[in-house]
């Protein structure tokens, strides 16, 4: 329900957050691991997030961003994107106002679900002020022609 999201999900509010993988048996590669928690610190070269950020609340989007920075190797690299801002999620049938700005609850049944829009300066700051507040030193670039608004992130090595 819309109350329970509002509510939000994450250890500040009570709840685990989970990975989901609707049909792991059908899988040809397992995992080596298949919750993000049980991914060890500085054990990747790259991460992807692709449309993520731009469906969970504010207090989702920093648990998301932590699984994003803290598998990566220092020097590694991150493409994140999210839903590009058309300028019209205002306008969208059966939606609510959400509490930060381009965002909105649609109405889907009973159900509500949450929308962001992101265009590519917000989304390059949102990322490097999330790196900043974590202490990663950051070089952050707006991608383009991938269809949706996106950022390559370059983690630094100490001393690059």
């Amino acid at each position: 329900t819309k109350e329970g999201l509002h509510e939000g999900f994450g250890k500040d509010h009570g709840h685990e957050i989970h990975d989901f993988e609707p049909n792991p048996e059908k899988r040809k590669n397992k995992p080596e691991f298949t919750e993000s928690k049980d991914i060890p610190h500085n054990h990747y070269d790259a991460t992807v997030s692709h449309s993520v950020l731009n469906v969970v609340e504010p207090h989702v989007r920093e648990h998301v961003m932590h699984s994003i920075f803290n598998p990566l190797k220092e020097g590694g690299h991150a493409v994140i994107s999210t839903r590009k801002w058309k300028g019209e999620i205002d306008k969208t049938k059966n939606s609510e106002p959400a509490d930060e700005p381009k965002a909105i609850w649609v109405k889907k049944g009973s159900d509500y679900s949450y929308q962001k829009g992101f265009d590519g300066n917000e989304l390059k700051e949102y990322t490097e002020d999330y790196a900043k507040r974590h202490g990663h030193e950051v070089k952050v670039s707006k991608l383009s022609g991938i269809g949706a608004t996106g950022v390559h992130v370059h983690l630094i090595k100490k001393g690059e």
